[in-house]
């Protein structure tokens, strides 16, 4: 009974990892990542990996909202940004996730920006008048993405410190 049980959740983690695809895929922002070496196929699958709940049903959603999307790119990032830190040397799929998560993030606030301007436009063509319009993401989702942002500024930091010091150690 274990081994089926084992077989379905793996099997449900690959549907997963398969509407991460399709959902990321649709982001121009991030389907230009794809044009190396590695797939969008094994990085959806490494997401999927690290951040699939079998007792969260939104896993087994038929489609990723942008909320739910940055909590699994907040996952993803958060885990391999403290191995990046303790270990260094991740994989070229795992450099890829961190670069796609930052992608992410900055595409929500975009997304959500546009979509606020957008309604308050139809709001004056109309003649109401919106004193300040709402953000669409809540308070978490606006933590979460800040947070990818900052954590990504501070790798940013910690890879320069890692290129000043090699080049000090090479005499350069």
């Amino acid at each position: 009974m274990g081994v089926i049980h084992a077989l379905g959740s793996q099997w449900h983690k690959a549907e997963f990892a398969a509407l991460l695809g399709q959902t990321l895929m649709q982001r121009p922002a991030v389907s230009g990542l794809f044009q190396g070496a590695t797939s969008m196929s094994t990085v959806c699958n490494l997401m999927a990996a690290i951040s699939y709940r079998s007792d969260d049903p939104r896993f087994t959603a038929a489609e990723i909202d942008d909320p739910f999307l940055l909590l699994i790119c907040f996952d993803c990032f958060r885990l391999l940004f403290v191995k990046e830190v303790q270990q260094g040397g991740l994989s070229q799929a795992e450099q890829l996730i961190l670069t796609l998560c930052r992608r992410v993030a900055a595409q929500v606030a975009a997304d959500v920006e546009a979509d606020v301007k957008a309604d308050v436009r139809a709001d004056l063509e109309v003649g109401v008048e919106t004193a300040a319009a709402p953000d669409t993401l809540n308070d978490a989702t606006r933590l979460m993405r800040a947070q990818i942002q900052r954590l990504g500024t501070t790798l940013d930091e910690l890879y320069l410190e890692r290129r000043r010091r090699s080049n000090n150690m090479l005499g350069g």
